[in-house]
């Protein structure tokens, strides 16, 4: 059964990120990546997103970035991807086709473009 609730703690109307999602974009982070990285936390924690009334429920940490020998595909790394503690959040429309936007700058992959094309 999919997931459709937030599982990142809102305090204080403000988003709280877990530490693993903190420590998994610290530990990507490069020189190249890191202002992708900071305008990405910025559409995450973005006000709009807790009131907004056409949302979607958005993976942080991208179901592709699970990705392993055993792990090839959606179907297969989305459960993963779920149970990362604190992983999915609630953002508006327009701040999740930011938020792919800043993926696909991050990652520059085909899984980070082509999940950023399809929101298009």
């Amino acid at each position: 059964m999919p997931r459709r609730n937030s599982t990142t703690d809102i305090k204080d109307g403000k988003v709280v990120f877990s530490k693993e999602v903190l420590e998994y974009f610290e530990s990507i982070r490069t020189e190249e990546n890191g202002i992708w990285i900071d305008k990405y936390f910025e559409y995450l924690s973005d006000e709009e997103n807790l009131s907004a009334e056409k949302y979607n429920i958005h993976h942080i940490r991208p179901c592709f970035s699970f990705k392993d020998k055993e792990h090839k595909n959606r179907k297969q790394t989305k459960p993963l991807a779920d149970e990362f503690n604190g992983n999915l959040i609630k953002l508006s429309i327009y701040n999740h086709i930011l938020a792919h936007r800043c993926l696909w700058k991050i990652f520059n992959n085909f899984d980070s473009k082509s999940s950023f094309q399809r929101m298009c």
